[in-house]
C-alpha cells in the first residue's frame, strides 16, 4: 500500500507538503478508536503508578461506565508482584483501595468496585465509575 499520494516541495521555504494516499487515510483515522486516550492534565496530579494504570483500565470503558476484569488480568495490568497477586487482601489494600481513593480525591471520579467470587475465592473485579457530575475541582498533588 502506498503511504503518500502526492508531495509538493515549497521552493525557498524549506518545507514539504505531503498528502496521504486516500486508501491509507481511513486506516489512519481509525487508529484513534483503537487506543485509550485521556487528558495529560487529568492524570498529572496522580502520584501512584497503580492510579495511572487503573485510570487507563477504566478509561477503556468510559462510555459504558462499567469494567470487569478477571483477578489474573487485573493483577497483570497492575504489574502486581507474584506475592501480591496470590493474596487478594494485599491487592485490595496495596493496589485497589489507594488507587480508587486517589482517583476520587485528585481526579474527580466516582468509583465503586466489588469482588466477584467463586465460592470463597475472588475470581474477578467489577468497577462501576463515572466522572463526578458535581465537577469538583481536583485537589493539588
Amino acid at each position: 500500500m502506498r503511504w503518500v499520494g502526492s508531495v509538493k516541495y515549497q521552493d525557498g521555504e524549506g518545507w514539504v507538503e505531503l498528502a496521504w494516499w486516500p486508501d491509507l487515510l481511513r486506516h489512519l483515522l481509525g487508529l484513534k478508536a483503537q487506543f485509550t486516550t485521556y487528558q495529560l492534565q487529568q492524570a498529572s496530579a496522580l502520584r501512584s503508578v497503580y492510579s495511572w494504570r487503573l485510570l487507563e483500565l477504566l478509561t477503556r470503558f468510559e462510555s459504558t461506565g462499567t469494567a470487569e476484569y478477571t483477578i489474573e488480568d487485573f493483577c497483570a495490568s497492575m504489574e502486581a508482584t507474584e506475592k501480591q497477586a496470590a493474596d487478594f487482601a494485599a491487592v485490595r489494600r496495596k493496589i485497589i483501595e489507594p488507587a480508587v481513593k486517589e482517583l476520587t480525591e485528585k481526579d474527580g471520579w466516582l468509583i465503586q468496585w466489588q469482588p466477584i467470587k467463586a465460592g470463597r475465592k475472588v475470581k474477578a473485579l467489577r468497577f462501576t465509575f463515572m466522572r463526578d457530575p458535581q465537577g469538583r475541582l481536583p485537589l493539588g498533588g
